[in-house]
């Protein structure tokens, strides 16, 4: 690389040739993710004046993202609509930056545009949903997601986030649900699909058949991917081993993919199943059958990630009585922060709320103190409140009462960010299973947006003392 770029910098110095190798430049040091370098050589390249297309400007524009620049990204794919009004992956990575600064109407008109060209693009099908789902409710959004995938030319794979899908599961009709069979026939290994199916089968009363139709996916795929253990047989398979249990916006995402990369881990079908905190009139069958069945000779172990079980009274009681020697993670993050970046996520999503120092004076007053102790929050308390979501210390005493303390391990966000390795091997060791050596580092569901008012953090960070002094206090004690 260091000959190359020197060899391409003395090209440079010809004027003919210098916009063609600063841009090759730029886009040798996006490749491995050098985006600083990237973006300078890009800079340079259209200092040449001897722009001849678009695919530069939309180049500039995805390492500006990968900077968390967003409004100088945007510029720079709205410069390469401007010269090339038809690339479709320039007006879909328009849309992901405008979606992702909440700008949803705006975001839905550039997925449409994309998908007008590109209608075989799984990620503009699933983010026009997003944007949909704000402004016509999820039930016609999700109508329009199946009619447009079905529609659609058959795409390499299927993908897209389940969570906005089975919260409003309840809600769907017969209609969505032959549709979605459909799309479980044309996408037979999208995990997604097959979860969403399952979730909306067994919404639809029709349990067993929700559970068998689960199984039979989650077998396929213990053959497929296992196949040098599928020859392993058993009248007995293994339960998940661990459960991530919080927090949200905390590094959970992140910590799951780092765990599911060692591979005597077996993902489960999805992330966060959330079985013990919305899910469990599906039954506990149900539940296992969202992981792949592991003879209990077999190396591998299992996990998921369902951090809404964190808050939720009786998830702690019901996960003992399923599996008492059940293992813990926490991920636990400066609970101003976490606060913050929860509530960005959601106005991301179209969620109607105030603004943020409305809403922290609304919950501050309904919440002057903040709780220590499980008996000091509201009785049935299920994560409705922004700031008590990040009092981490009565949920974890609740689940104390039900798991020793050996059966937790707490981790800490900034560890993970700063010594991701050695965080993550922490968490190999937790779970009995020999080092291994994370393939990407790459942080997940990481948002960029303005920072809070001076004066809103104060007093966040004086409501959320005390509790940070007990918690600290609390773990160091428990650890003695």
């Amino acid at each position: 690389m260091q000959l190359t770029e020197a060899v391409l910098l003395q090209l440079a110095r010809f004027p003919t040739l210098a916009f063609s190798s600063y841009h090759f430049l730029g886009e040798a040091h996006a490749a491995v993710a050098n985006h600083a370098a990237a973006q300078g050589y890009y800079t340079r390249a259209l200092g040449t004046g001897r722009v001849t297309d678009s695919t530069i400007y939309h180049h500039q524009g995805i390492t500006q993202v990968a900077l968390g620049c967003y409004a100088e990204a945007e510029t720079s794919l709205r410069a390469a609509l401007a010269r090339k009004p038809q690339a479709w992956w320039s007006c879909k990575s328009l849309g992901e930056i405008l979606l992702l600064q909440g700008r949803l109407p705006e975001a839905e008109i550039y997925f449409s545009k994309a998908l007008a060209t590109n209608n075989t693009d799984f990620w503009a099908h699933y983010h026009r949903f997003e944007c949909q789902r704000a402004s016509i409710g999820c039930e016609a959004a999700l109508l329009n997601w199946l009619d447009g995938v079905l529609a659609a030319p058959l795409m390499s794979e299927l993908r897209m986030e389940t969570g906005l899908f089975w919260e409003y599961s309840c809600k769907y009709a017969p209609e969505h649900l032959e549709k979605l069979r459909r799309v479980a026939v044309r996408y037979p290994e999208s995990h997604e699909v097959s979860f969403l199916l399952s979730c909306l089968i067994g919404h639809m009363g029709q349990v067993e058949e929700a559970t068998a139709q689960l199984l039979q996916y989650m077998k396929a795929a213990w053959h497929r991917d296992y196949s040098q253990w599928a020859t392993l047989s058993s009248q007995t398979h293994k339960d998940p081993e661990f459960v991530i249990i919080g927090t949200e916006k905390g590094g959970s995402s992140a910590l799951y993919s780092y765990l599911i990369d060692h591979p005597l881990i077996c993902p489960a079908v999805v992330k966060e199943v959330n079985y013990w905190s919305s899910n469990q009139v599906h039954g506990s069958a149900w539940y296992r059958a969202c992981f792949m069945p592991i003879p209990a000779m077999a190396l591998q172990i299992t996990g998921e990630a369902s951090i809404f079980s964190l808050w939720h009274e009786q998830a702690p009681e019901k996960m003992a009585v399923f599996r008492a020697d059940m293992k813990l993670l926490l991920i636990l993050r400066d609970p101003v922060q976490r606060a913050y970046s929860a509530y960005q996520m959601r106005k991301r999503l179209g969620a109607d709320m105030p603004n943020w120092d409305v809403l922290v004076e609304q919950e501050l007053h309904a919440h002057p103190y903040c709780p220590l102790q499980p008996e000091d929050l509201p009785a049935g308390y299920q994560g409705s409140s922004m700031m008590l979501n990040g009092a981490v210390l009565p949920f974890l005493k609740r689940w104390m009462c039900y798991f020793p303390r050996a059966q937790f391990l707490i981790l800490q966000n900034s560890d993970l960010s700063s010594d991701t390795q050695a965080t993550v091997n922490a968490a190999y060791t937790f779970l009995d299973l020999p080092a291994h050596t994370v393939s990407s580092t790459q942080r997940l569901n990481v948002g960029t947006y303005a920072p809070m008012a001076p004066d809103v953090e104060r007093r966040l960070r004086d409501w959320y003392r005390p509790h940070q002094s007990a918690l600290a206090k609390f773990l160091t004690m428990e650890l003695a």
